[in-house]
This record gives structure tokens, sequence and C-alpha cells, in this order.
């Protein structure tokens, strides 16, 4: 089979699936994962697929950075309905670590009302926020800022991170699966995989409309975490699943 034939196979099979594997396809088509990859790479070029690790999925899954005002007008009731919920977690006196993102922005005006809490953030925004509206025991984590999100998203902010020890995490991500949660770069994932392991308590916050989406980098798996908050959008994805992985996901 010539290139072009397998890839038009590709583009046609990755269409009706929306996603392919490499090894898959190498079995399929009967050549090397190497050639697989090299087909993948032009398909990429060509604006046909999005590449993944071990295969590509189509355009429609691919999620990029968007800027934080687009992300804050985006999903409003269902990031206020998350946000609401998982302020049912907090406590008085307790050190909260709230990720970057516009769920998290969220929660702060559920957090007002509740003592002597510390606030631990990335987010320059949410630090702001939280200032402005009276919050005492605020700290911004420093590094090199993100002109997207306005967060601080460096190695120096990784490091600084490790010397917090948090009750409870907040974290976001870009896109999620039944398996694990994505973001967009190295040091975003080593953030939240840091503020997960240093709190006693990791809740990952996310809309439906990242579900079966498709980020660079895998940061942490479902089954590691301790709950995902998240709408009524996906109750209709856990149809089926064992209980044990449905009772990850609370809906909002």
């Amino acid at each position: 089979m010539y290139s072009e034939e397998r890839r038009n196979y590709i583009n046609q099979l990755i269409k009706d699936q929306k996603q392919v594997k490499v090894l898959d396809l190498a079995n399929r088509l009967k050549v090397s994962e190497v050639t697989i990859r090299k087909d993948l790479s032009e398909m990429e070029k060509a604006g046909l697929l999005k590449r993944t690790f071990g295969g590509a999925i189509d355009l429609s899954l691919s999620v990029t950075d968007k800027p934080y005002k687009v992300k804050k007008s985006e999903f409003i009731e269902q990031k206020d309905q998350i946000a609401q919920y998982a302020a049912s977690f907090v406590k008085a006196d307790m050190t909260i670590f709230l990720d970057a993102g516009s769920t998290t922005h969220c929660l702060i005006k559920y957090l007002k009302n509740i003592a002597g809490l510390k606030l631990v953030t990335i987010d320059l925004n949410i630090a702001l926020k939280l200032l402005s509206d009276g919050a005492e025991n605020v700290y911004f984590v420093g590094g090199k800022l993100s002109t997207k999100t306005n967060s601080s998203d460096s190695v120096n902010t990784v490091t600084e991170l490790t010397k917090f020890n948090f009750d409870l995490s907040f974290i976001g991500c870009d896109t999620f699966s039944l398996k694990n949660f994505q973001t967009g770069s190295e040091s975003k994932a080593k953030i939240k995989e840091v503020a997960f392991k240093n709190a006693s308590l990791g809740v990952i916050l996310a809309d439906s409309s990242k579900y079966k989406k498709s980020r660079f980098i895998n940061f942490l798996a479902v089954d590691e975490v301790d709950y995902v908050v998240t709408d009524q959008g996906f109750k209709k994805f856990l149809v089926g699943q064992p209980q044990k992985l449905a009772d990850k996901f609370l809906i909002a």
C-alpha cells in the first residue's frame, strides 16, 4: 500500500473512531511503527489530525490554551456548581491550595465566611481577588508568569511549591479521561503533581466539556486522586462503569 493510500485510510479511520494508535495501525496496514509515525507526522503538518503519545486524535478532540478571559466566560453555570460543591470540603483553619483556572476562581466567593484559612495559589487573578475580598492569609507562589493564564508556570514555581503542606488541594485540568488527567506542559503537570502529593486530600475540579479531549501531558491517574468534582453532564459517561471508579466522581 502506498503512503497516500495509507494516509487516506488513516484519515477515514480517525474520522470514524476519533482516535488511532500507532501499534494498531501498524498491524492493520502491515507496515512498521516508524512508517506509521511518519504518516501521522505528515498528516499533522497538513492539519488533518493531532499527534498524541502513542497515536493521534481527531482535531475536534484537541484542546489548546485559551486566554483567561475566554475560559472565564465558558461553562459559567457548571463551573459555579462545581465550585459550590467543592467548597463543602473546606473547614475552618485549613491550608488550601487553589490551582490556576476559572473553576478554582469560582471557589473564592464560597470561602469568604470560613475562618482561619491559609490560601496558597499560583494564579495571580485568584490572589488579587482574594485580597480584594478581604482574605488575610494569601500566599502567591511565584515564578515565570504565563501571559495566557496569568499564573506562575516554571521550574521555580515547582521548587517553591514543595515547601508547602496542604490540608486540601483543589487542582484543575485541561482535559481528562476515565484513566488520566492532562495538561499542556511539563511544568504545569509537575505543579499539579506536587500540589497533590503535598496535600492530605486532593480534589480535581473538571467540567464535563473537558472529557475525552486530549492535551500533551498526563499528570495524575484517576485512581490516584481522592475525588473529582464535575457537573451533571458527566453522569452519562459513568453508566456501566465499575462502582469503584464511579465513586471517584462527585456530581455537583
